[in-house]
C-alpha cells in the first residue's frame, strides 16, 4: 500500500524513524489513526456508549472539584478513563473502573491485533526542513522542524489479517465495529474520521481569516479521492476522537441540551493542559501557511 503525501507531514519522533539513510513513518502512527477513527466511529453510532462515558465524565468533574488540589490523582482517573473508553471500543465487554484502575477486558480481543501493519518507507519526494508556529488562541513560533514535503510518497503494509479475522470468529461476543475488519472497511473509517478533522480545521482556519489554509484544505479534499488520512494531531489526554465527537455535542443545540455540562467539563480539562488541540483552540501551521499532516492511501 502507498501513502501519499498532500501537504508537509512532520517528521518527528513520535511519527517517524530514521535507519542507514532511510525514513519510515512509523505504522505505530497509522494505528494510533485507527484507534481514534474507530472511537469516533463508535461514539458516532452509538448513543448508549456516549452516555455512558459522559456519566462518567460527570464523575470525574464532581472528583476534580472535591480534591483539586490533589493533581495527580485527578489526572489518574481521567486516563483512567480515557483508557476505558479504548478497551469498551476496541475489546469489547464491560470494562470498568475501580479505584481508578480499568479492569475487566480482553486484550486478546483487541481489535487492532486484527491489523497487518508495517513502517512506511519513503521512496518517492524528499525531506525538507520547514519553519513551524503555532496558531489561534495561543501563538509562537515553534522552530525548524524536518518534513516529507508535498507529493511524497510512502510504501507500506496496513490491512486486515484475514487469517487472524477468521480466527476471531471463535470469540462469542464481539465488539460492536468487528464488521469493519470482517469487511475490510479500514480505509473508509479513517477516511470518514480524517474528513471530520479537516472540516473542524476548515472552522478553526475560517473563523480566524486564514484563507490560504482555508483554500489549501478545500484542495487537499478534493484530492484525497475519499481515502484521506490525517497524522500530526496533537492528542490530549482523552483519545483525539472523542474530543473530537465532544465538539459536535457542543456545538449542536441537541448537544448543549442533553449533555450540558460537558463544555464545563472540557474548559476545566483545558485549563489543566490536558486537552487536544482542539478545546485548546490551536494547530501548527507552517510559516509559509501550509496545513500539516495530510496524506491519502
Amino acid at each position: 500500500m502507498e501513502l501519499r503525501t498532500l501537504s508537509p507531514v512532520m517528521l518527528t519522533n513520535a511519527t517517524a524513524r530514521f535507519e542507514d539513510g532511510k525514513v519510515f513513518l512509523k505504522g505505530e502512527t497509522l494505528k494510533e489513526l485507527l484507534k481514534n477513527s474507530l472511537i469516533y466511529e463508535n461514539l458516532r453510532t452509538n448513543k448508549e456508549l456516549f452516555d455512558e462515558f459522559y456519566k462518567k465524565l460527570l464523575w470525574w468533574f464532581d472528583f476534580y472539584k472535591e480534591r483539586k488540589e490533589e493533581r495527580d490523582e485527578v489526572k489518574r482517573q481521567l486516563e483512567a478513563i480515557s483508557l476505558w473508553l479504548e478497551k469498551k471500543v476496541l475489546c469489547g465487554g464491560e470494562p470498568e473502573i475501580v479505584n481508578g484502575e480499568v479492569v475487566n477486558f480482553d486484550e486478546e480481543k483487541n481489535l487492532l491485533n486484527l491489523l497487518k501493519v508495517s513502517d512506511f518507507e519513503l521512496i518517492q519526494g524528499e525531506v525538507v526542513k520547514k519553519k513551524v508556529k503555532l496558531v489561534g488562541r495561543a501563538k509562537r513560533f515553534v522552530g525548524l522542524r524536518k518534513f516529507a514535503d508535498r507529493n511524497s510518497t510512502f510504501e507500506g503494509t496496513f490491512e486486515v489479517d484475514t487469517q487472524k479475522v477468521e480466527d476471531y470468529e471463535k470469540h462469542a461476543q464481539k465488539p460492536e465495529l468487528y464488521s469493519i475488519f470482517k469487511e475490510n472497511l479500514l480505509v473508509e473509517v479513517v477516511n470518514r474520521f480524517s474528513l471530520k478533522v479537516l472540516e473542524t480545521d476548515k472552522a478553526f482556519f475560517t473563523d480566524r481569516g486564514y484563507s490560504l489554509v482555508v483554500r489549501r484544505l478545500e484542495e487537499i479534499e478534493a484530492e484525497s479521492n475519499e481515502k484521506l488520512v490525517k497524522l500530526n494531531y496533537k492528542e490530549g489526554i482523552l483519545p483525539y476522537g472523542a474530543e473530537l465527537f465532544i465538539l459536535e455535542r457542543v456545538e449542536t443545540g441537541k448537544g448543549r441540551k442533553e449533555y450540558h455540562h460537558l463544555n464545563e467539563i472540557m474548559v476545566e480539562i483545558t485549563a489543566l493542559g490536558w486537552s487536544s488541540e482542539i478545546f485548546k483552540e490551536t494547530r501548527e501551521i507552517t510559516t509559509d501557511k501550509e496545513p500539516i499532516g495530510w496524506l491519502n492511501f
